[in-house]
């Protein structure tokens, strides 16, 4: 990994890479998506089995064997449902070889007793075809478990070389609590409406199991229509996850900790567009909801909700203020706040944010962070419709906000912004930026906490 070492007197810019350490992530999401998506699916397949009457005692054995596996493993993923606590976790490796170990022995058997032994011969067409999707399911999943305890492995013995420190030290001292959120405890925004989704989801995901194994393997288009079916019970979990978050107003009146104030342009609040990605979606939904986590252990997580809430809050509890109130409300937050973290922007209500926390001398707590970005061919403005454009649109913003300022000649050092994935300000005119070629979230999530860690150490390296 090539860091820049630590400042010497006189520089303005430190460099921290961290590529090499999250790439190995993407399998720990990948298995995690996986089988907590198949842990959900299979209860309501074995239920639909029994109010079907089709009892196959093997298979009813085979699955009754296979549910404390699939279950363990489903726990633990949901434990590290923000993939870098993966590495900390103590069963994450005992529950990925176990369900990777189990996954390709039934695979292996499937393939000696059926596909070698000629098993699959008896079988009609349809049923050959289901034979033959099991299959894939299995080896998908023993694959991606296997892989995933492989990555985990791996990234245990790995350093963040710029820190001096292992990730896993990294992670442990990141992630020590000041005191435990009360966020849990607290009354969510609409129980109700979060128990009818969690119920009309569930309705979804039963019913599709009575669909007929001739209707679903008749054709690529029916187990298309299918799936889009079943991904409208991850929508709705989606919406239901959303519902059982407390409100600002009822977090901020019971943990008087200092708060820690989340900043961003409400166009970039996670829109839910992909319709098949549902199910990844519900495990890990943006970058948001993962810092989320991390953030409410140190002080209240707020932000401003959007206008008439239109796009799944899940993250920052949200705050709803009328259109003469909100201005005034942010700079006492930003007076109050542990931690400002701002999401760069190209509005000019971001830009007037940045500077306000400039003109309050709060820039020591700010750490600045950019969107996972992705090219968007059907944007209004064709300035930025490219991932290049629209991140060179993001960083002129944040450097016309600190024009003017002790930190703009170093921000001018900062030649490629495509790799920048967070920067922290010290009060001599300093600046730490953290950079990767690798736009997975865990490169974006491994960033904020880092500038984190460099705030609570002073900037100074470890």
């Amino acid at each position: 990994m090539s860091n820049q070492a630590p400042l010497k007197n006189g520089e303005l810019l430190r460099m921290i890479n961290i590529n090499s350490v999250t790439l190995p992530f993407f399998w720990v999401k990948a298995s995690n998506v996986v089988i907590i998506a198949i842990a959900l699916n299979v209860p309501f397949s074995l239920l639909a089995t029994l109010l079907k009457g089709e009892v196959d005692t093997a298979s009813l054995i085979f699955l009754l064997l296979f549910l404390p596996f699939l279950g363990f493993a489903a726990w633990i993923a949901w434990k590290n449902v923000t993939v870098l606590n993966a590495v900390i976790q103590p069963w994450t490796l005992t529950s990925l070889f176990l369900l990777g170990t189990f996954s390709l022995i039934i695979v292996l058997l499937q393939i000696v007793f059926n596909f070698v032994g000629g098993g699959i011969d008896t079988l009609n067409e349809i049923d050959a075809k289901s034979l033959f999707a099991g299959t894939l399911v299995f080896g998908y999943m023993g694959l991606l478990a296997t892989g995933s305890a492989i990555s985990v492995l791996w990234l245990r013995h790995r350093k963040i070389e710029a820190l001096n420190m292992k990730l896993t030290d990294f992670i442990r001292s990141i992630n020590q609590p000041t005191i435990k959120s009360e966020k849990r405890f607290l009354p969510p925004k609409n129980r109700t409406k979060g128990w009818w989704l969690i119920i009309g989801g569930s309705v979804v995901m039963l019913g599709i199991q009575f669909v007929p194994d001739s209707i679903y393997y008749s054709s690529s288009g029916s187990v298309r229509t299918i799936s889009q079916v079943g991904s409208l019970a991850f929508i709705m979990f989606l919406y239901a996850r959303s519902q059982f978050q407390p409100s600002a107003e009822k977090l901020l009146e019971i943990d008087k900790r200092s708060p820690v104030l989340f900043l961003r342009s409400f166009r970039d609040d996670e829109e839910y567009k992909n319709y098949l990605n549902a199910d990844s979606s519900f495990v890990d939904y943006s970058l948001e909801s993962r810092i989320a986590d991390h953030f409410f252990q140190s002080g209240p997580f707020i932000a401003v909700g959007a206008p008439k809430g239109q796009h799944i809050a899940i993250g920052a509890a949200r705050a709803t203020l009328a259109d003469a109130e909100w201005q005034g409300k942010v700079v006492e937050w930003m007076d109050s706040a542990l931690l400002i973290v701002v999401l760069a922007g190209i509005t000019s209500w971001i830009e007037w944010e940045l500077k306000k926390v400039i003109e309050r001398g709060h820039a020591h707590k700010l750490i600045l962070c950019f969107p996972q970005s992705k090219p968007n061919w059907f944007a209004k403005d064709k300035r930025f419709r490219t991932l290049k454009t629209e991140v060179n649109a993001r960083f002129e913003a944040v450097k016309a906000a600190f024009v003017g300022t002790q930190w703009e000649a170093s921000l001018c050092q900062l030649v490629d912004p495509l790799r920048i994935r967070s920067i922290i300000f010290e009060e001599n005119g300093r600046v730490t930026a953290v950079t990767a070629r690798s736009r997975n979230r865990n490169t974006y999530h491994l960033a904020v906490l880092i500038g984190h860690f460099l705030i609570l150490q002073g900037h100074k390296p470890a």
